[in-house]
């Protein structure tokens, strides 16, 4: 058991056809919005498809099927994201799953659950709020980070709109 608490993933095998677009795609759109991440290409060894050099975080391709890994042909995977690796990671993972479970051939292939095995549903909002709570980090810091990358759709603030023009709304 683990000292603090984990997030662990499970990519059961699938079409690497229909699966390697939709997770390329998210990791370009989460290389462009948060900053610190980054890949590389190597030709030896695992391929880092995303790395926190901040945190120590790494999601990598490779056959050898080690933690937080993908094969590359077959698409499965394990791993587990202590706290420490921070909320990207997990906010990574319940963004790729909302994105497969819209492609009938994938849906239900990714699972979640907590370091005693416990099922973890990150299918929203509030699932990815209680999740983002037992890890101990603060759900309304971490939204605007949602609301970045299209996980959640942005609060608007009607209070803090301001305008010269009257209103007849309001």
């Amino acid at each position: 058991m683990a000292d603090s608490p984990t997030f662990n993933w499970w990519m059961k095998e699938c079409n690497a056809a229909l699966f390697k677009p939709v997770l390329s795609a998210l990791i370009a759109e989460f290389k462009t919005t948060f900053k610190t991440l980054q890949s590389d290409t190597a030709t030896h060894g695992p391929h880092v498809l995303l790395e926190d050099s901040k945190t120590g975080f790494r999601l990598e391709e490779d056959t050898s099927m080690q933690d937080n890994q993908f094969h590359p042909y077959t698409c499965g995977g394990a791993g587990e994201i202590p706290c420490e690796h921070g909320h990207i990671p997990v906010l990574f993972f319940a963004s790729l799953k909302k994105k497969i479970n819209v492609v009938p051939d994938l849906a239900e292939k990714l699972l979640f659950c907590d370091e005693q095995g416990e099922y973890v549903q990150l299918n929203d909002w509030p699932g990815l709020k209680n999740e983002l709570r037992r890890m101990g980090f603060n759900p309304d810091q971490v939204r605007s980070d949602a609301e970045a990358i299209g996980f959640v759709d942005a609060i608007i603030h009607l209070d803090k709109i301001v305008t010269n023009e009257p209103s007849m709304f309001f």
